[in-house]
């Protein structure tokens, strides 16, 4: 058998693709730290922290000392409907 030489050239590119690490890979800023930034004169980075309908993220926050310096930004369900969902959070 035969292989087809875009076959081998698509291969070949795909090796360094998939040696990359998982995306994102450092902090992501958004618009909402640049037009912050500006506002307030400071550097804001937005740190994505997904997953688990948004409690992983909520609980980084929780856990955060309470310095005014980190802000949550979460929807309906990480503030209303996983409680109701989930036996164990642990945020309140």
């Amino acid at each position: 058998m035969k292989a087809h030489p875009l076959t081998v050239l698509l291969l070949a590119l795909a090796g360094p693709a998939l040696a990359q690490g998982a995306f994102p890979s450092r902090p992501v800023t958004r618009i909402v730290a640049q037009k912050l930034g500006a506002k307030w004169g400071q550097t804001v980075i937005v740190e994505n922290k997904g997953g688990a309908a948004g409690m992983i993220g909520a609980d980084v926050v929780a856990k955060t000392k309470p310095d005014d310096y980190t802000l949550l930004m979460g929807n309906i369900g990480t503030q209303a409907i996983n409680p109701s969902l989930y036996k164990k959070i642990t945020v309140d």
